[in-house]
């Protein structure tokens, strides 16, 4: 599935995943853990909810 912000802009869910664990990346170097904890956790379940395409 994917998703057009703008004709530039395209969003997908595997620039999701990557973002959010940059996000935990950066939320944990800064020593905030609790942030970066639910961004793997959100990046996971995306991740195992994908659906299979055949």
């Amino acid at each position: 599935m994917m998703t057009m912000i703008d004709e530039r802009t395209l969003v997908t869910r595997e620039g999701i995943v990557a973002d959010l664990r940059r996000l935990a990346d950066l939320a944990e170097e800064s020593g905030d853990r609790v942030v970066a904890a639910r961004a793997l956790k959100l990046a996971s379940r995306i991740e195992l909810n994908k659906p299979t395409l055949n």
